[in-house]
């Protein structure tokens, strides 16, 4: 097996003290195609990712890591939609793109990645956490924490913390990702010791969740277990607030964005929230990514945007490890052996399920603690 040089190498202007010299690569370029959402309902996770992805690819496009090889982003919104990412993947692929990263969302990527499977192109599931995306095409490799991974570490960290014996879960059963993390949240819940004594229903984007939290809190759970997207997760924070609830709250995945870790630390009894990644992280990678995307960007990253720009980082060492092409792509992925990201220690399991520590965070009173 190819040996793959150091992630202090690549993406982080330090090759030259790594020793050795860049893999050869063609003088052509890499054509990296990306599909998020920066219109319709996850615009709010999907311009972080891209922001993560572009800023990347400007890094690695600086550092030589790739020799001569110019990597050439060609981006495409899907509008939030099945429709939109379809249209998105085939126009990418009439372009000859090498790779696909994205699209955000996993309902959206589960009917669009057999487009990419036909094709023969692979894809960088960045974001996708929810369902068992990876069965959708084996051209298909997870950079995300799968949902149930994140859920189940939340609910761990919740029983180990506070001793946690009740809880009811709170979710749209209409939705799919809402519906199928609620699953998640009951297996993780019977794992742990904790009785789920009332299950509450919610419409996404409806007018219903004051109801839905009243109903919840009736029979006097300890905590609320919600999967929801983020527009949702901020109208319970904001009901919760307003009715004064002290129940802690558990989420998923779609709680991991700055606009609802501070609504969730305003409520009375906080929120426990597993990640990706998160800024506090003792990770040299890590740290240096979050003072230059700072730099750049103007604002602060969050997981969305790291997940971007890990999924840069995996394609770098695949090239590395394949070539630039889709099969070479495919291959390296295939070769991929642990390596540091600024996710940490990333390695792919035989379902291409990237593997490395969540982190749990406990967000109340607006400061955010880490959990071991």
């Amino acid at each position: 097996m190819k040996r793959v040089p150091s992630l202090l190498c690549a993406l982080a202007l330090l090759a030259a003290s790594c020793g050795g010299k860049p893999a050869p690569t063609p003088t052509d370029n890499l054509k990296v195609g990306v599909v998020m959402s920066t219109t319709g309902d996850a615009a709010v996770y999907g311009r972080s990712a891209l922001a993560g992805v572009r800023y990347a690819v400007e890094r690695l496009n600086q550092s030589g890591d790739l020799g001569d090889t110019h990597v050439e982003l060609v981006s495409r919104d899907d509008k939030s939609t099945v429709a939109g990412a379809q249209q998105a993947f085939r126009e990418l692929i009439a372009e000859k793109v090498n790779v696909i990263i994205g699209p955000m969302l996993s309902v959206v990527a589960a009917e669009t990645d057999q487009i990419a499977q036909q094709a023969g192109v692979p894809v960088l599931a960045a974001t996708n956490s929810a369902l068992d995306i990876t069965k959708f095409g084996d051209t298909v490799w997870r950079v995300s924490l799968s949902e149930r991974a994140i859920i189940d570490a939340g609910v761990e960290s919740a029983a180990e913390r506070t001793g946690l014996t009740t809880a009811a879960i709170i979710f749209d059963p209409n939705e799919e990702y809402s519906s199928a993390a609620a699953g998640w949240f009951r297996e993780s819940a019977k794992a742990y010791g904790i009785t789920i004594i009332r299950q509450a229903h919610f419409t996404t984007n409806g007018r219903d969740h004051a109801e839905a939290v009243e109903n919840a809190a009736a029979p006097g759970p300890e905590a609320f277990f919600i999967p929801s997207y983020a527009a949702d997760a901020l109208m319970l924070m904001r009901v919760m607030k307003d009715q004064r609830r002290r129940q802690l709250v558990v989420g998923g995945n779609g709680f991991n964005t700055p606009s609802v870790l501070r609504a969730a630390g305003r409520t009375g009894g906080g929120l426990i929230v597993a990640s990706s990644w998160d800024p506090r992280r003792p990770n040299a990678l890590s740290k240096q990514f979050v003072k230059g995307y700072e730099q750049a960007i103007g604002r602060a990253p969050d997981t969305f945007a790291a997940q971007g720009y890990a999924a840069v980082e995996i394609l770098t060492r695949a090239v590395v490890l394949g070539g630039k092409g889709s099969s070479g792509i495919e291959q390296g992925l295939r070769e991929f052996v642990a390596d540091e990201t600024i996710l940490g220690l990333v390695s792919f399991s035989d379902e291409r399920e990237a593997e490395y520590p969540p982190f749990v965070r406990f967000v109340k009173a607006g400061s955010i603690q880490l959990f071991d």
